[in-house]
């Protein structure tokens, strides 16, 4: 019959991949909007030639956007191994999580040093969050 094709439901076995595509695009969204924010900031800086964003602020800033997408990311790709996966396939996400993972570190101990410096130029105090965002608060 024409017009009666009733949707199926989402099988069980599709939970997961579902679940692992919301994570991974959670993480190209968190990345962007990071990407967007540093690009607005630097652009406002240049126009308002104000000293109170700093460059090395607004990398700070966008290089905690990147980890915590790749966070995303990586929970996305543990997720996908929920089914009985292949030694291929754990082979290959054992090497995307390590990437990940040593990427996340990297950026991570980058970001302190950004925040290190940041302190020595005494443009931010030694009290300050590192959750202190560019507009000057939490």
């Amino acid at each position: 019959m024409v017009g009666t094709d009733i949707p199926s439901p989402v099988e069980l076995s599709e939970i997961p991949f579902l679940i692992a595509q919301f994570l991974a695009y959670s993480g190209v969204v968190v990345i962007t909007y990071g990407g967007v924010m540093a690009l607005y900031h630097t652009i406002l800086r240049g126009l308002t030639k104000g000293r109170k964003i700093t460059f090395t602020r607004i990398r700070g800033e966008f290089a905690r956007k990147i980890i915590f997408g790749l966070d995303f990311l990586i929970a996305s790709d543990i997720v996908l191994t929920i089914r009985a996966p292949t030694i291929d396939e754990v082979i290959r996400l054992g090497g995307i999580v390590l990437i990940r993972t040593v990427l996340t570190f990297v950026l991570s101990k980058e970001t302190a040093d950004l925040r290190e410096e940041e302190r020595e130029a005494g443009l931010i105090s030694a009290d300050t969050p590192a959750e202190h965002h560019l507009h000057g608060g939490p």
